[in-house]
């Protein structure tokens, strides 16, 4: 549920009832996802039919150090992190496309007024073959891409938010995981919220203003989770 207090300040000067609902976000916990997924490799096929299901893409990446606390690739590595997964989800959308520009090519030869979704397709499959996501392609606004991408719902088109999960230390200052993060927000042009999942875990049932006076202990004034929100 997003907090009445977000969304109730973001409509100027307009008047909310004191006990408005906010409207509700539902997030899906897909876990998992490793290096060959798009292969099928761990559960990679049913996770990335899950993620096709999605209006958007929060990518939580570990941001801080604890020898007590796994990592799959025995260290924090913010760049290789996102880029493993960005790597899964172009191949897993150009394997949809390659399957579509199979089956255009046989139909369009019953149908003409195909021909111009089959030559997107193959354009954006020359494009995404490069490692670019769906998202930055320059022919993402013209109907030939739109009825495409209504039938694959590709995952790369989907917005995409970078978590940065911190420890507590590193809510008051960016360490350099933070700083990597920032920078691959930027030439991928999407939002990054930085977030402490154990601070998160810990405010979790108390009040409003419990919550203000821990946060700003902690040096901040919102929460990673209502910044996500």
């Amino acid at each position: 549920m997003v907090p009445a207090r977000r969304w109730r300040g973001t409509s100027g000067e307009r008047d909310f009832p004191a006990q408005a609902d906010g409207a509700t976000v539902e997030f899906l916990d897909i876990a998992g996802l490793v290096e060959g997924a798009s292969k099928g490799e761990g559960l990679g096929n049913k996770f990335l039919g899950n993620i096709r299901e999605t209006s958007a893409i929060i990518h939580v990446v570990r941001c801080f150090d604890d020898e007590n606390v796994i990592h799959v690739n025995d260290k924090p590595d913010p760049k290789q992190d996102v880029a493993v997964i960005n790597t899964e989800l172009i191949m897993a959308d150009i394997e949809q496309i390659e399957r579509k520009i199979e089956r255009l090519g046989k139909q369009v030869k019953g149908d003409k007024k195909l021909q111009p979704v089959l030559d997107l397709a193959q354009r954006l499959k020359d494009y995404m073959n490069e490692g670019n996501p769906a998202s930055s392609f320059d022919e993402r606004d013209t109907q030939p891409y739109l009825e495409l991408d209504q039938e694959l719902r590709l995952i790369t088109a989907k917005k995409v938010i970078l978590v940065a999960n911190v420890d507590e230390e590193g809510l008051e200052t960016d360490n350099d995981y933070v700083k990597q993060l920032q920078s691959i927000a930027e030439t991928q042009n999407a939002e990054i919220v930085k977030l402490c999942a154990k601070v998160e875990e810990e405010m979790a049932g108390i009040s409003d203003e419990e919550r203000l006076e821990f946060l700003q202990s902690m040096g901040a004034e919102e929460s990673g989770l209502d910044q996500v929100v």
